[in-house]
């Protein structure tokens, strides 16, 4: 060891790294407090934005979800459409599945890295949900949007993991996914809207109706809206969402269907990742 630290070559690598190394924390923690100042002044500005303009926490709670909901539609399937074709480009997915690992734990790990890197991104309507939490958001609404939230991400992911594992070309695969999802979040309207169109001229116009307002709720956008008429139809009068009474049904009907979804996309793509 002694002939090592005598050595000149050595020292001076030695010395590089230490200051590479110190480089690097102080850039991190100059980063760190950035963040923590920019997340102090979002909660000013939200403060004082809601106290201003009487916006309650019901509100603010649902304009922070809507936020993370359009972002991540916007963002998630790009992130993790890549995730398994870009490495069957390289050659690298070869060597995994040679590994011990199980194809569900491979497709697990690559899922939950990439759900993390889109809750990382989420994080930034955290301000206006830590000022709908004091300002207080009605515990039922805060439950089953954020619920909903999830869930559409999650299931938003799977599919688009699952496209991964079908295609082998990076742009074919992020194309289909966002095709997929746009599908699933925007074709229930287009669904409600032949039957409602139905419905005009048909004798079982009140059932086509009925079945339209259900098939609609199968988009998690549509359902996101019922949740106010669900929880406080009163304090958020301003949604105008008609028949209260069924929207409970209709979100439940969501939920079951993103959910089954999601497992679907994902057990697809564990049974198919080693024939890609």
């Amino acid at each position: 060891m002694s002939i090592l630290t005598d050595n000149p070559v050595f020292r001076r690598e030695a010395r590089s790294r230490l200051r590479h190394v110190k480089r690097s924390v102080k850039g991190q923690s100059a980063a760190a407090a950035a963040l923590v100042v920019i997340i102090a002044l979002c909660y000013v500005v939200v403060f004082r934005t809601s106290a201003r303009y009487h916006i309650g926490g019901d509100e603010l709670w649902l304009a922070a979800v809507w936020l993370q909901l359009l972002v991540g539609l916007a963002v998630l399937p790009a992130v993790t459409a890549t995730a398994i074709c870009v490495e069957r480009q390289q050659g690298s997915l070869d060597l995994l599945l040679a590994t011990p690992l199980t194809n569900a734990e491979i497709v697990v790990g690559k899922y939950l890295a990439r759900m993390v890197l889109a809750g990382m991104m989420l994080a930034a309507a955290a301000p206006f949900e830590v000022v709908a939490l004091c300002r207080g958001i009605e515990p039922g609404v805060a439950a089953l949007s954020l619920l909903l939230l999830l869930l559409t991400l999650a299931t938003a992911g799977a599919v688009a993991l699952m496209c991964s594992a079908l295609f082998r070309m990076t742009a074919t695969a992020v194309g289909v996914a966002y095709s997929a999802v746009g599908v699933w979040v925007g074709g229930p309207y287009i669904a409600a809207a032949v039957l409602s169109a139905w419905a005009g001229w048909s004798p079982l116009g009140r059932p086509l109706r009925e079945a339209a307002e259900a098939v609609e709720a199968l988009s998690p956008v549509r359902a996101m809206a019922l949740v106010p008429e669900v929880f406080s139809p009163a304090r958020l009068a301003s949604y105008q969402v008609p028949d209260g009474p069924s929207a409970g049904a209709w979100v439940l009907l969501c939920v079951v269907g993103a959910a089954l979804l999601g497992a679907f996309a994902l057990r697809f793509t564990v049974a198919w990742v080693r024939r890609g």
